[in-house]
C-alpha cells in the first residue's frame, strides 16, 4: 500500500458521477459524526442534531435530484456556527470534530458548485487526520502515511470499498443509501474512552464508565438492540403503573 494507492482510489472516485459522489460525502460524514458526538458529550459544545439535519439535507438531494439551494445555503451558515475553534478549544478531539463538520461542510459546498475540488478535499483530509492520529498516540512523527497501521488501512480500505460499490451502483434511492452500511470512526472514542450511543430511536449520546464498557466488550452487548428493547419494557411499564392509578 503506498501514494499510488490513494491515488487510484481517488481517481476513481472522481470518475463517479455526481450523485454518487455526494453518496460517498454522506457516506464519510456519518463514519465521521461520532466524533462529533464524542467532541459534543465531553466540551458540552456544539449541535450534534444540526450534523445529522445536514446529512438527512445531503441525501434528500441525493434523493430528488433536487438542488435545494436555499436550504443548502442556510445549512451551510449553520454548520459554521457549530464547527470547534482550535483556538477555543485544545486538544486532538478538536480536530476530529473540525473534520467532522468540514466534511459536510464541503459536501454542502459540492452540491452548490459542482467543484470536484471539494470531493479531493474530504478524501485526503480524512486520511490526514488517521495519519496524525497515529502521530499523536505514538508521540512520533512520520515523514509519509502511516502505511502499516492498522487504522490507517482501516481508513483507506473503507473508502476504497465505498468507491467499489458505488461503482455498481446505477441508480441511488432512498432504500439503496439505506442498505449501504458503514463502519463507524473509533479514533474519538479511542482518544477519550467516551463511547457514543446512539440507536435509531434514541438521539442521545450516553457516556459509560469504564467498567461497564469492558463489560459491554466482555459480553458482545449489542446496544443499538438493546436500548430500545429497554426503553419499550420501560414505557409499557410506566404506562401500566399509571392506568393502575388512574382506577
Amino acid at each position: 500500500m503506498n501514494k499510488t494507492t490513494i491515488e487510484n482510489i481517488q481517481k476513481r472516485i472522481l470518475q463517479l458521477p455526481f450523485y454518487q459522489q455526494l453518496t460517498f460525502v454522506v457516506l464519510l460524514a456519518k463514519r465521521q459524526l461520532p466524533n462529533y458526538l464524542i467532541f459534543n458529550i465531553k466540551e458540552n459544545w456544539g449541535n450534534q442534531s444540526l450534523l445529522k439535519d445536514a446529512i438527512k439535507l445531503l441525501e434528500k438531494t441525493i434523493v430528488t435530484r433536487n438542488n435545494f439551494d436555499t436550504e443548502i445555503g442556510i445549512m451551510l451558515q449553520k454548520i459554521e456556527e457549530v464547527t470547534p475553534d482550535t483556538d477555543n478549544f485544545a486538544g486532538f478531539l478538536t480536530s476530529l470534530a473540525l473534520d467532522a463538520c468540514a466534511t459536510i461542510f464541503d459536501g454542502l459546498a459540492f452540491v452548490k458548485d459542482k467543484d470536484t475540488k471539494h470531493i479531493q478535499h474530504i478524501c485526503n483530509s480524512s486520511l490526514d487526520l488517521v495519519q496524525m492520529y497515529i502521530e499523536f498516540r505514538d508521540n512520533t512523527d512520520y515523514d509519509d502515511y502511516c502505511f502499516t497501521d492498522q487504522l490507517f488501512i482501516e481508513e483507506l480500505n473503507f473508502q476504497k470499498s465505498m468507491v467499489e460499490k458505488l461503482e455498481n451502483l446505477l441508480i441511488i434511492d432512498e432504500h439503496s443509501l439505506m442498505t449501504l452500511k458503514i463502519q463507524e470512526s473509533k479514533i474519538g472514542e479511542l482518544l477519550t474512552g467516551i463511547q457514543p450511543i446512539q440507536p435509531s430511536t434514541v438521539d442521545i449520546p450516553i457516556q459509560l464508565d469504564e467498567e461497564i464498557q469492558t463489560w459491554i466488550k466482555q459480553e458482545n452487548v449489542n446496544l443499538r438492540e438493546l436500548i430500545p428493547d429497554l426503553l419499550k419494557n420501560f414505557y409499557q411499564s410506566m404506562k401500566k403503573i399509571q392506568n393502575k392509578a388512574a382506577l
